[in-house]
């Protein structure tokens, strides 16, 4: 079985979850550190901890005074509050169910498909020559980008979370007792996102690659059945061959499923309801300007991960499948294929039609009809929350 020669990436994919986002996984291919889990229970208390105060500063009416001590870093946004604190608890929700998910895959061999799918990114590939890839460089491009995206996004969402404190660091700095607890707290805000960014954050970006990587490797196969369909003699063993390659991507697909679909679903749940909530935010409400930047970077992040690249990718792998199944139909018309042949070509074009390749919640599937109404359906619920703000503005 030869090795498939694929870019190579600078950091190995095991490598970073045991030494960047310190994720506690018993698969890689690297052992995990013995404080890896120590951390990965430490950030679950962060979260919970978080939790619990969101719940005390949205149902309980404290002096200012009180909740900042507390580390309620929204104290004085009057009306907007609770809507700060609730896009909170929509990261924080996200996170603590993908830290369910992850762990739940250190004891289900059916759950650690999708790391063994991705290989490529620890620098081993041992799958047959079916899942070469229509350019390499693309692939090792995106890989690139990928571990680009993942480390900065663990930065860049810990220094912002600690941002939110930063109007209140200015404003108590010469009450040195408020000023350490603000110290705290802003690092288990950020310690919080460090976390939220490992269990949802970075996952989004490995599906997004994956999706790609597999829309890369049916391209392959449509390339190389387009070449036999403009052959005056096709080898019925390529176009064979092919067309069960993309059968055994598309089990590898379904194995790979039972841990991305949910972890897919609730990232896109959350993060959906996370951006209107941004959006209102940042251009409806009156805020300081570290607070704007601060959710504008904030909401980079979470569109990128949960509204954008991943549903974009799907669609291309969606797309890609469409062309590999109008492919085998057209070989269908071809005279060099006996009867028999024929048959088996067209049972296996029909098992593609109408099969779901990467879906949300196994329902909405990822294509570009589906994207546009998810854009018009952020819109027209940005719409609804803007209505109820002013409605409850001129109540009050």
């Amino acid at each position: 079985m030869d090795k498939l020669k694929y870019p190579k990436t600078r950091v190995k994919l095991s490598k970073y979850f045991t030494k960047y986002s310190f994720l506690w996984l018993t698969y890689l291919a690297l052992p995990s550190p013995w404080y890896n889990r120590l951390i990965s229970w430490l950030g679950l208390l962060s979260l919970i901890s978080f939790t619990v105060r969101i719940y005390l500063f949205t149902n309980y009416e404290l002096e200012p005074v009180v909740a900042l001590y507390l580390g309620d870093y929204a104290i004085n946004f009057g009306q907007s509050h609770d809507l700060l604190l609730f896009l909170d608890l929509c990261w924080i929700l996200c996170a603590l169910i993908g830290w369910i998910l992850i762990h739940q895959s250190n004891t289900s061999i059916h759950k650690q498909t999708w790391f063994h799918s991705l290989a490529i990114l620890d620098g081993t590939v041992d799958h047959p020559k079916r899942f070469q890839c229509t350019s390499e460089s693309a692939v090792g491009l995106a890989s690139t980008i990928l571990f680009i995206c993942m480390k900065s996004s663990l930065i860049a969402g810990s220094v912002f979370a600690w941002c939110f404190y930063l109007p209140h660091f200015i404003a108590n700095f010469n009450c040195f007792s408020l000023f350490i607890n603000l110290v705290r707290d802003s690092l288990l805000a950020s310690a919080s996102a460090f976390y939220t960014n490992a269990c949802c954050v970075n996952f989004g970006y490995l599906f997004s690659f994956y999706a790609f990587l597999t829309g890369q490797r049916i391209d392959y196969i449509v390339r190389s059945l387009k070449q036999q369909s403009m052959k005056s003699h096709s080898s019925r063993r390529i176009v064979f061959s092919n067309a069960n390659d993309v059968i055994s991507i598309l089990k590898q697909v379904d194995q790979t499923s039972s841990f991305w679909s949910p972890l897919n679903s609730i990232t896109f749940i959350f993060t959906f309801i996370a951006s209107i909530l941004i959006l209102y935010l940042v251009f409806f409400v009156t805020l300081d300007n570290i607070t704007r930047i601060t959710l504008i970077a904030l909401g980079i992040i979470n569109f990128a991960c949960g509204q954008s690249i991943n549903l974009l990718s799907g669609t291309y792998a969606r797309l890609k499948l469409d062309q590999c199944h109008k492919q085998l139909y057209s070989l269908l018309t071809s005279t060099q294929f006996k009867l028999n042949h024929k048959v088996k070509l067209f049972v296996i074009a029909e098992y593609l039609v109408n099969r779901k390749l990467f879906a949300i919640f196994a329902v909405l599937e990822m294509n570009s009809l589906n994207y546009l109404l998810v854009a018009i359906e952020m819109a027209s619920h940005l719409l609804l929350v803007i209505i109820n703000a002013n409605r409850n503005s001129k109540i009050i």
